[in-house]
């Protein structure tokens, strides 16, 4: 096949991502909301004529025409979901984006020379989603009990929503992490860990796709991520059952195709330093070996740190502020210490990763054999001491656990996670072992009869207000909060999250700025007239032969390609006419307008082909 033919089917390929059903992932967000309402309000129609068995069963059929999984949830929830046209939204968007991504990807646009991480369409649509976020954000106004008021987007800067705030956060609990470690004489160690070739779709410095990858159904990044999800669980649980203790964390990264990979560092005990690198790499290598034999690196990279040569937090720091916003002090002595593994500037590749992570929903940082951080962001809320006295008033606690709670609010208050984490009962301590827990209640109406809050969905409403110290409850939350949409304002909406107004004009050109010719340096002149006289006009004879050919060439592959795509066509009409046809047929079934008995064997086979 020649590259021409190679390149013509996968655009064919990449095209056919984009149908997912009835509906087609392109950009026109309005389409999107539009199509979004027709499906729910049919879903509501059935579920007001039919029974809740049928209306659900039509409904399942529905959402899974279009390619998306139907609701985990309870059967009355499950309805009511695929009956909004805010939950068809949302599926739809996490669709087109990811479908759309795959295409860029097929098409060979996402790599170290084209759009790094994630495509230029990728990196816009999230580029547009945030826009859309930050608006929504600004538009609604929180109230407390004391009549105070912010919007969201005020509240947000103050909290973990703030890209500062949260690499802050993480470097924290990262270096006091560190220190305990420390403390308690355990090894340090940082490993990278990556997928087997099928899961790379470019190869680096070459923009050349990656045969391999082709062969192997072009995998996504969410189905690589779900391999080394795979991979590590299986490796903590041989762990687990050898008492092979660790902690520390995870930390993914694409590459410059977009696949993942991990990079974690890990604690240990010293004496089981050698079976824990033995486990990982064991399980890391064991998928195609073959790859790996001449390097090993390649899948599997560990490091031992030496804290004489620097810190386990310094080791990881790049690769944080590289997931997050970009930002950190670069380190005096390391040359291109701003730089990714590519040669960009972190500060620019620090939001094509958000996005990249955005599209495809991966986690990005994970700690694991740690305490529950929701103590310590709970405990923190506590603001002043006089309210840990009123605990003690109200609930009088026994003196064990008025101390530990006394010495658990000053050292999260202080921000000494490395203390929090000795009171927690160290690392590796098991969640039910720990002494403090999270506080959830079931929220109440308030009408004085003990009615719970349900949401849109008929769930049950349910709040983090606290914590439980050896199962004494102690409320941290300082405020209760309600939200109110303000005054509409520059055409947004918040229930369609759209935007009026027309778009500035660009081109590509700079009006500033006009060009104007000057005499070539001497110079300039002759070495212009040496290239010439090393290369020179190639014969026009077998030029125009040559052009002839590739004229030919295209024809022919231009002929090729309308024919597939001809066929391709009616093999769609058809199919779409058959599936027409199944969900009328499985609609008059429902409703009682037909019997499986009407049904002759013709109708049976095209039913279920």
């Amino acid at each position: 096949m020649t590259s021409h033919a190679a390149a013509v089917d996968r655009q064919v390929l990449a095209d056919s991502l984009l149908k997912c059903g009835p509906w087609h992932c392109h950009d026109d967000d309005q389409a999107l909301i539009d199509h979004a309402t027709a499906q729910a309000r049919a879903v509501e129609i059935d579920a007001a004529e039919l029974d809740h068995d049928k209306a659900l069963a039509l409904a399942i059929h529905r959402v899974t025409a279009h390619h998306i999984e139907p609701p985990n949830e309870p059967e009355t929830g499950q309805l009511k979901r695929l009956a909004c046209s805010n939950w068809w939204r949302r599926q739809l968007r996490r669709l087109t984006s990811r479908r759309r991504e795959q295409r860029q990807r097929v098409l060979g646009r996402v790599h170290d020379r084209a759009g790094i991480y994630v495509s230029q369409e990728g990196y816009k649509r999230r580029r547009a989603q945030q826009f859309r976020n930050q608006a929504m954000l600004e538009a609604v106004t929180a109230i407390n009990e004391l009549d105070q008021e912010y919007t969201l987007a005020e509240l947000a800067e103050v909290g973990l929503a703030n890209p500062d705030n949260r690499r802050a956060e993480l470097m924290l609990r990262i270096a006091d992490t560190e220190r305990e470690a420390i403390r308690l004489g355990h090894v340090g160690l940082f490993l990278t860990v990556t997928t087997p070739s099928r899961f790379h779709a470019v190869h680096k410095g070459t923009a050349r796709v990656n045969s391999k990858w082709e062969r192997g159904g072009r995998s996504t990044p969410r189905e690589a991520q779900a391999y080394l999800q795979k991979l590590w669980g299986r490796a903590r649980s041989f762990m687990s059952r050898r008492n092979l203790g660790a902690y520390g964390i995870r930390v993914v990264e694409p590459h410059h195709d977009g696949c993942p990979h991990w990079h974690l560092l890990v604690w240990c005990e010293p004496q089981n330093v050698a079976a824990v690198l033995g486990v990982m790499r064991s399980y890391a290598l064991a998928d195609s070996p073959g790859e790996v034999v001449k390097d090993e690196t390649v899948r599997f990279d560990a490091k031992l740190i030496d804290p004489a040569k620097g810190s386990a937090a310094g080791y990881v720091l790049k690769y944080v502020t590289k997931n997050i916003n970009g930002k950190q002090y670069s380190r005096q002595g390391v040359e291109g210490d701003h730089l990714d593994a590519y040669g960009h500037d972190l500060e620019t590749s620090a939001p094509r990763i958000e996005a990249w992570a955005a599209c495809w929903g991966i986690r990005q940082f994970q700690f694991f054999g740690l305490p529950s951080v929701t103590v310590w962001r709970q405990t923190r809320k506590i603001r002043e001491a006089t309210d840990l006295l009123e605990w003690l008033e109200t609930y009088s606690p026994d003196p064990a656990t008025a101390s530990l709670m006394g010495k658990l609010w000053k050292a999260c208050d202080a921000g000494e996670w490395a203390e929090f984490l000795r009171l927690m009962g160290g690392p590796m301590t098991r969640r039910d072992e720990q002494p403090v827990k999270p506080w959830t209640i079931e929220r109440l109406k308030g009408t004085g009869h003990g009615e719970l809050q349900t949401g849109a969905y008929g769930d049950v409403k349910q709040s983090i207000i606290g914590v439980v110290v050896n199962g004494v409850e102690c409320m941290t939350q300082q405020h209760f909060w309600r939200v109110e949409q303000t005054p509409k304002d520059g055409g947004f909406d918040l229930e369609g999250l759209t935007f009026d107004g027309s778009a500035v004009t660009r081109t590509r050109v700079n009006n500033s700025t006009q060009h104007t010719e000057s005499a070539l340096p001497d110079w300039e002149w002759h070495k212009t007239q040496d290239y010439r006289r090393r290369h020179p006009v190639a014969d026009p004879a077998r030029v125009a032969a040559l052009r002839h050919q590739v004229r030919v060439d295209v024809e022919r592959d231009e002929m090729k390609r309308a024919m597939r795509d001809e066929r391709e066509r009616l093999d769609a009409k058809r199919k779409a006419a058959i599936e027409e046809g199944q969900h009328m047929v499985i609609g008059w079934l429902a409703r009682g307008e037909m019997d499986i008995t009407d049904l002759t064997q013709a109708m049976i086979e095209a039913l279920t082909a």
